[in-house]
């Protein structure tokens, strides 16, 4: 009655042959624009800390945070995704000044090389969590994402 499932799948290698399939063919951004002119539904997605290497729970969290713009998506309603980020905050403060501190031997440390680390670690850590959700296929828009920062103390470019 059913043709036998073959044991032989190869499942990273078929991963990998679908994640490259939406990404030569731009897949999550056309998704976004099916139901241009939809009802719109509006969620609101606390941003990930980006002070730190991606864990398991922000992966958890971003795939369950992920299913409710999807549903929403399959009823038919256009749902706009947008990346954000939360850089600010003692965790990567804390983590920048243990570099320096321990590099320049001492209490004080100089704002330009601190805002410099600081920008350089955000960068890294924002990359690694953008392959974190592509590779787990997140459709979310990282081109202009959102970011929270110093105000006007420290300027990053977010990477996108």
């Amino acid at each position: 009655m059913y043709s036998k499932v073959t044991t032989d799948m190869h499942f990273n290698e078929r991963e990998k042959e679908v994640l490259k399939f939406w990404q030569d063919n731009d897949i999550v951004n056309k998704s976004f624009h099916l139901r241009d002119g939809a009802d719109n539904f509006t969620f609101f997605d606390g941003p990930p800390t980006a002070n730190g290497k991606p864990h398991i729970g922000h992966v958890l969290t971003r795939a369950i945070k992920d299913l409710i713009p999807r549903y929403q998506t399959m009823k038919g309603k256009s749902v706009l995704r947008i990346a954000g980020w939360d850089t600010h905050g003692l965790p990567v403060e804390l983590e920048v000044e243990k570099k320096l501190v321990s590099k320049f031997s001492s209490q004080f440390v100089n704002i330009s090389a601190f805002s410099h680390s600081f920008c350089y670690d955000l960068s890294h850590f924002i990359t690694s969590h953008q392959f974190v959700a592509a590779e787990g296929g997140v459709a979310i828009a990282f081109d202009n994402a959102s970011s929270c920062q110093f105000g006007d103390a420290v300027i990053c470019p977010v990477a996108s």
